[in-house]
């Protein structure tokens, strides 16, 4: 919820990001309303203690309406507008379960599109304690998508710095 350039970082990401998916769901713990004002559908995780990113992806897998769910973090609001529409192209051609970005042979674990049958998977993966995010994609069909090519889209808002930085690059 911090703001850039007077929006808070997840209006900029939904900005991007909504015109590429059919419903937007928000994965939030905390701060519920003010989440709502951005989509109606802000779901809690579903596993207590809040055990890490795919507590929340497991939570929206569940709640999701579509075959796959489309993933990306609210602190990366230059996130590629054709985000969903490469992951999906790939994904397809090579008929994975799961697309993730790569941007210069590092993995954005949390830009995925990930096949909403392997709930069950990832509800198992997490009851048994585990909680890194590529072990339980590769432990599956994915696939690694590069867009090394628009690695800037991927710089998320982690520091002070970070928020000068995207500031400027607005301004």
């Amino acid at each position: 919820l911090i703001t850039l350039a007077g929006e808070h970082l997840i209006g900029h990401v939904v900005r991007r990001f909504a015109p590429q998916v059919g419903e937007l769901l928000i994965s939030a713990n905390r701060n519920s309303d003010i989440y709502k004002t951005y989509s109606p559908r802000v779901i809690a995780d579903s596993i207590p203690e809040y055990p890490g990113p795919l507590a929340g992806i497991l939570s929206l897998m569940i709640s999701a309406k579509a075959d796959y769910l489309a993933i990306v973090p609210c602190d990366s609001p230059f996130l590629p507008e054709n985000l969903v529409h490469a992951l999906a192209r790939e994904r397809e051609q090579a008929n994975a379960e799961i697309a993730v970005a790569s941007v210069n042979g590092k993995l954005q674990p949390v830009f995925a599109l990930i096949d909403t049958t392997l709930t069950e998977s990832l509800r198992q993966y997490l009851t048994a304690g585990d909680r890194k995010i590529d072990h339980w994609y590769f432990q599956h069909n994915a696939l690694e998508v590069d867009f090394s090519a628009a690695a800037d889209a991927f710089e998320n808002i982690n520091s002070p710095a970070d928020l000068a930085d995207a500031e400027r690059r607005i301004g």
